[in-house]
């Protein structure tokens, strides 16, 4: 029997998952000081803080936190004297990339010299301290906790997961959300456990859980960001039947709307002529555009424009002409990067009107409505693509 009180949104971009965490937390019977809310970047944790203070208008805030604070605080600096007797652990010691721990071993591995904790292996450790505690540290956070709300699941990695199924079969309330779509940065780049599950496939993990009876699963396809035809080609990037189809809920006036091939050295006038336009990059190898907000996909997340232009890169375009399938990571990128805009995306490629023949007749994008942009007119600008279903 599935245990109700475990709950895992999966929702696509722009379908408000912040406001459904922040909609939980407001209810009235929602404790405060048995209750925390935990998020992986500061910038969600900031946001969701401030959204609370403005929309919780009785009782005190649940806490916001960090995944790595909640690690060290609850199971870490408690337990750690079961691994390493005497040794306690101060703070945290945040890893950037891949940390080779090839000849990294025992403590050495998990704290450095000032006994700061390693950010890519905290998780291996605390998951090793709650087998070690003997169901003693899940038993402590039980007395803590009535409820644990995670935001942006997506961001995590496999000792992480062991953690969460540790929390499905305790007595406190567990709700998870995120989309595993946007899984553009991690927990640990140095986490091999359970591989097969990184990226948008954890989505297999989840549904794994909820077979076994750990969780019920809801998903929501629907987004108030972005109109359907963003929408039909950002379901495209990941494979057919990946993921359920996203359906737009937004009503815009726009006319000029919609996915578009734009050639390189027409960026700057299709900028001057829209005004309000974002331009995103798969990283600084792309020079920025004078004057236009520019950011590589991955800076882009968490945020909405009316206009996004993309410098599409050779597997982008292979993925559009031969269907060759994006690396994961990639896959994830260039659907955050469609996914930021309101009305319209435009995609740079060489010769957009040759490039848009030679979409081949059997690709899953060849019926799609593009379009190719041209300065020079206005309404005829739009030149629909040939392989399009009538």
């Amino acid at each position: 029997m599935e245990n109700c009180n475990n709950v895992v949104r999966i929702s696509v971009a722009g379908s408000g998952k912040t406001q459904w965490v922040i909609d939980q937390l407001c209810r009235p019977e929602i404790a405060s000081g048995k209750t925390v809310a935990i998020s992986f970047t500061r910038h969600a944790q900031h946001e969701l803080s401030e959204r609370l203070i403005q929309e919780r208008t009785k009782g005190a805030i649940p806490r916001v936190i960090g995944w790595y604070k909640f690690l060290l605080d609850e199971i870490v600096r408690p337990y750690f004297p079961l691994l390493y007797a005497n040794r306690r652990v101060n703070n945290l010691h945040y890893v950037r990339g891949v940390r080779n721990l090839q000849w990294k071993t025992g403590i050495n591995r998990y704290i450095d010299s000032n006994n700061d904790a390693y950010s890519d292996t905290l998780s291996l450790l605390a998951n090793r301290l709650l087998q070690k505690s003997g169901g003693k540290a899940i038993k402590r956070l039980e007395q803590i906790y009535d409820h644990i709300y995670i935001d942006e699941f997506q961001d995590m990695r496999g000792n992480d997961l062991d953690i969460f199924e540790a929390l499905f079969k305790s007595t406190i309330a567990i709700s998870l959300v995120g989309d595993p779509r946007q899984s553009v940065i991690s927990t640990s780049h140095s986490d091999t456990k359970k591989k097969k599950y990184h990226g948008s496939q954890i989505v297999n993990w989840l549904e794994e859980e909820k077979d076994n009876g750990l969780c019920t699963l809801d998903y929501d396809s629907k987004t108030y960001r972005y109109c359907q035809q963003i929408a039909d080609f950002a379901d495209l990037i990941f494979p057919a039947g990946a993921f359920e189809a996203s359906i737009s809920q937004t009503d815009y006036p726009e006319s000029d709307m919609g996915i578009f091939f734009i050639d390189d050295e027409e960026k700057t006038q299709y900028c001057d002529q829209h005004g309000n336009v974002t331009f995103l990059r798969y990283d600084k190898k792309t020079d920025p555009i004078d004057h236009v907000e520019t950011l590589n996909f991955g800076e882009s997340k968490g945020i909405t424009r009316d206009r996004i232009l993309i410098q599409t890169t050779g597997p982008i375009r292979n993925l559009l002409l031969k269907e060759k399938e994006l690396p994961e990571t990639s896959a994830c990128g260039f659907y955050v990067a469609v996914t930021r805009a309101r009305y319209s995306v435009a995609l740079v490629v060489p010769s957009p009107d040759s490039f848009m023949r030679k979409i081949k007749s059997t690709s899953r994008f060849a019926g799609f409505p593009f379009h190719v942009w041209h300065p020079s007119k206005t309404d005829s600008s739009v030149c629909k693509n040939k392989n399009q279903n009538s």
